[in-house]
Parts: C-alpha cells; structure tokens; sequence
C-alpha cells in the first residue's frame, strides 16, 4: 500500500518526508471556508465539519487556500461498498460508477452502502494515526479508514487518484473502528492534536469527531458484513 495525503491540490504520494494529512484541513478550519454552525444540522441530522466553524488563525500556518470572497469551498470524502467483482478496474470506470453514486448518494447513505465525510477527512486520518499511537500500532489498521486502498490514477493526468479497499481490507478497517473505546482513544490523542481546537469548547470538538466515527464505524461494519469492498473518491 502507497501512503497518500490530502493537500490543497488532491491526493498524492507521501513518500519521503510526510506531510500530514491533515495539515490543510486545520488550515481550511484556521480560515473558516464553512458557514454553518456546529456540530450537527437539526434539518437533516447530517453531520457537519470541524472546518465548517469560523475558528481563528492560530499562526504558523500560510499555505491554505483562501476562497474568494462570496464563495464557498467544499470537498468531499466519498465512500462507496461494492462486491469486489463488480469494481471498475480502470479510472474512466472508477469515474463514472463513482459519479452516479455520488448522484445517489442520499438514496446509498440511506441504505447503507455508501457515506461522505465534508472536509474532516484528513483530520480523522490524523485522528485515528495519533491516538493509536503510531504505524506500528493494531497492524497500522488505522490507517485504512480514509486513506487505505490500492490506488488507481488517471493514466496521463495528474488528478486525484481512487483507493479501492479490498473486503479484507474492510473487514480490519471495521474490526478497528468497532475496537475503539472513543472516549479512551479521545484522551489518546492528547493535547497535541487537539491544540488547533483550543478557542473551541473541547466537548464541541469531540462531538463532532464522535459522530465522524460513529458513521465511519456502521459504514464500515455493513460493507465488512456483505464481504463488500469500498471506493473512495476524493472530490475537490
């Protein structure tokens, strides 16, 4: 497996030197890209983003991209369970069942096979990686909730490429999440990573990251139960 992270411009490899994942979603949340208040959206039970709080610049931090005045910037974690032998096995294929799902999404989300994350994803990345204590904890399982998968890339273009999780795969991202005491893995994480949260009340904080892994763990336990694998798709 490749490792990946998220940057401002999509999804690439981190050999070498990493770059944390996260490191643009706290500086997406460091300028407030979002407009809507926190942590969950009472018209449509939806989970919303740490990103979307207008949290203050905390410094040290230069390199995020401000949106233009008026606009509002999104992105997309998508996630998508399928029998493995019905897994596009090319980008163009990737790109267009990813497509309609994404089109589908409310139906698949409401049925079970598929979930987005906006925003959080490099944050829950970094979530996982820190409070498990690093690569050589639980197999390095952590690490095959947002970024993990075999990753197909445009043959010519520089684009955000997919991760196609294979049902093994699967079945540990969900013996994992299903593993975690959140409460425990919470106080794991430390004061760290939770210090790009500090001007905000720490129980807002937590609860959003807990209804993340809420809804990444009954994902992943309904793909893991069919034997599925999941396709992801990073949308910027």
């Amino acid at each position: 497996m490749v490792p990946y992270v998220v940057t401002g411009a999509g999804l690439y490899n981190s050999q070498g030197p990493p770059l944390a994942p996260a490191d643009n979603l706290h500086e997406s949340a460091h300028v407030g890209l979002g407009r809507a208040p926190f942590p969950r959206s009472a018209a449509s039970g939806q989970v919303l983003s740490v990103a979307d709080g207008r949290f203050p610049p905390s410094g040290g931090r230069t390199t995020a991209r401000r949106p233009e005045p008026g606009g509002n910037v999104s992105y997309h974690m998508h996630l998508r369970a399928v029998p493995a032998e019905e897994v596009p096995q090319d980008f163009e294929g990737l790109t267009t069942f990813m497509g309609t799902a994404w089109d589908a999404l409310a139906e698949e989300r409401a049925a079970g096979i598929a979930t987005a994350v906006e925003k959080d994803f490099g944050l829950i990345d970094d979530f996982y990686a820190t409070a498990a204590g690093g690569p050589d904890t639980a197999g390095g399982a952590y690490g095959l909730i947002v970024f993990g998968g075999e990753v197909v890339r445009h043959p010519e273009e520089e684009r955000p490429p997919f991760a196609v999780l294979s049902p093994e795969g699967t079945t540990d991202a969900a013996a994992f999440l299903d593993g975690i005491a959140f409460d425990a893995f919470w106080d794991g994480a430390g004061t760290t990573f939770r210090a790009p949260f500090a001007r905000w009340e720490e129980a807002d904080v937590k609860k959003i990251f807990e209804l993340h892994h809420r809804d990444l763990r009954a994902f992943y336990r309904g793909a893991a139960d069919r034997r599925h694998a999941v396709v992801k798709a990073f949308r910027y």
